[in-house]
C-alpha cells in the first residue's frame, strides 16, 4: 500500500520571513550579536528555535559575543526561569560567561547585577501566575 502524505511546512521564504517577523539580529564584525524579540509575549518554542540557529553560528566561531535584550517583553515567570537556565548551559558549552544586566532608564545608568548558580527557579508544581514584564533586562553572554 502507498500512502501520500502532506506536510504542512511552509515554503523557505516564507518561513524565513515569519523568522524576521519575530526577532530583529543584528551582528558586527568584531564578533557580537544582538538579538531582541519583535512581539511584545516570548514564546519558548521560538526562543529555542533561535537559540539552536545561535549555537551554530557560535560553534562555527562566527561570533564570540551575544546580548539578548528582552525590554518590554511579557514572559511567564517560569518560562523566564527556563530562558535563564537555558542561556547559562549555552554560554557554559561556549567557555563563555552568562550575566543579567538591568537597566535603570531612570538616571541612564547601567546596573548589573550578576546571576548565579543557585537563584531560585520555581518547582514543577509552582502556582499560576501572571507574565511579568522585562524591563531593561539584557542577558550577556561573553
Amino acid at each position: 500500500m502507498i500512502g501520500r502524505f502532506e506536510t504542512c511546512k511552509a515554503p523557505a521564504a516564507a518561513r524565513v520571513d515569519a523568522f524576521i517577523d519575530r526577532w530583529y539580529i543584528a551582528g558586527w564584525d568584531n564578533g557580537a550579536l544582538w538579538v531582541q524579540p519583535r512581539r511584545q509575549v516570548l514564546l519558548l518554542t521560538e526562543f529555542c528555535a533561535l537559540l539552536k540557529r545561535i549555537q551554530r553560528l557560535f560553534r562555527n566561531r562566527l561570533f564570540n559575543a551575544a546580548v539578548f535584550h528582552f525590554d518590554h517583553v511579557d514572559v511567564h515567570p517560569d518560562h523566564w526561569a527556563f530562558v535563564l537556565r537555558v542561556l547559562r548551559e549555552f554560554a557554559k558549552t561556549t567557555s563563555a560567561r552568562c550575566r543579567v544586566v538591568e537597566y535603570d532608564a531612570r538616571d541612564r545608568a547601567h546596573h548589573r547585577r550578576e546571576t548565579g548558580e543557585n537563584a531560585c527557579f520555581p518547582g514543577p508544581h509552582a502556582s499560576p501566575r501572571p507574565p511579568i514584564r522585562l524591563r531593561g533586562i539584557s542577558v550577556v553572554i561573553e
